[in-house]
């Protein structure tokens, strides 16, 4: 933003909606992955990650400019580890997935379930 080059301040200018928009997905992401942390999900948060990155590399590989990498690229890390997060909240609150955490939170935080 402080820069006198012409070609920094045209790539700039086109991110920045980008990432402006993105502020939201991110901070989504972060808390409910801070959730999923605290619950011990660390598997499910590691297999969501590692799916979302390598989808996000083969998005971004595709990309031909710097506005599709932050368009899709990025949105595809941030969303994929976004759904991977809710799925473990759903998880941690509800016992859906029998599966997860090692056997799961089977009687969930609200103490219901069986």
């Amino acid at each position: 933003l402080t820069t006198n080059d012409i070609s920094v301040q045209k790539h700039l200018l086109q991110i920045l909606p980008h990432v402006s928009r993105q502020q939201i997905l991110v901070s989504l992401t972060l808390v409910w992955e801070s959730l999923v942390i605290g619950g011990g999900y660390f598997t499910l948060l590691a297999c969501g990650t590692l799916s979302s990155s390598l989808l996000a590399v083969w998005k971004i590989g595709l990309a031909g400019s710097i506005e599709e990498i932050w368009s899709g690229g990025i949105v595809v890390l941030f969303l994929g580890r976004l759904v991977t997060a809710f799925v473990g909240v759903l998880d941690m609150y509800f016992g859906l997935f029998d599966f997860m955490k090692g056997g799961s939170n089977r009687n969930g935080l609200n103490g219901k379930g069986g």
